[in-house]
């Protein structure tokens, strides 16, 4: 199914990738890829939510352990160099 392919392709892979792109010039890259982490957490909760899918025990910890790093580094930002 081409048109298929060419919307995955294109829409959940070249378009995301140009927002994130977009993303990073008006965020620090501390933060995008922050937030970027938080992706598979969020699509494994809407799979859970939307399409009924089931979460084994590992995939909640790993989700909870990610969500822990995401905290932690939003609580204790790294410090700021100046300019060189």
């Amino acid at each position: 199914n081409l048109p298929g392919i060419a919307f995955v392709g294109i829409g959940g892979t070249l378009i995301a990738f140009l927002l994130f792109v977009w993303g990073v010039q008006r965020v620090r890259a501390e933060r995008a890829s922050i937030a970027a982490t938080l992706e598979p957490v969020l699509a494994g909760l809407v799979a859970w939510l939307w399409l009924r899918e089931s979460l084994s025990p590992s995939q909640i910890i790993g989700g909870a352990l990610v969500l822990g790093a995401v905290i932690a580094l939003y609580a204790h930002p790294p410090p700021q160099h100046p300019a060189e």
